[in-house]
């Protein structure tokens, strides 16, 4: 890795833009409910946390956030960890829609539990 290389300000910026739109859209849709202020609270959360890294990382270390930011998987990166991490985000993923399903939309009924 080049130490002297900067993340592209145009992915910056989509990729901010995609943090601030997509995951609070996803929780919220998910509850079924747009006034659910909890749901606004970790949205604002979560948003502030990824964004707050994402400009610390672009101020101390850009070389590691172009790398970070990087789409596609390292040339020399084991098949293991792949699937590993594609794992992880789907994970991911499904905890932003899981979570407001649960707190929301059916309030804690159990529906993903048995009994």
């Amino acid at each position: 890795m080049v130490r002297n290389q900067k993340p592209p300000a145009v992915r910056l910026v989509l990729n901010s833009l995609i943090t601030i739109l997509f995951f609070p859209a996803i929780v919220l849709l998910a509850s079924g409910d747009w006034r659910w202020l909890e749901g606004w609270i970790f949205s604002f959360w979560f948003v502030l946390m990824v964004l707050s890294a994402t400009i610390y990382l672009a101020v101390r270390d850009p070389a590691l956030l172009a790398e970070r930011s990087r789409l596609r998987f390292a040339e020399n990166q084991k098949a293991w960890d792949r699937y590993v991490l594609i794992i992880i985000y789907v994970l991911m993923l499904a905890w932003f829609i899981v979570m407001p399903l649960d707190a929301r939309r059916f309030r804690g009924r159990r529906i993903f539990l048995p009994r």
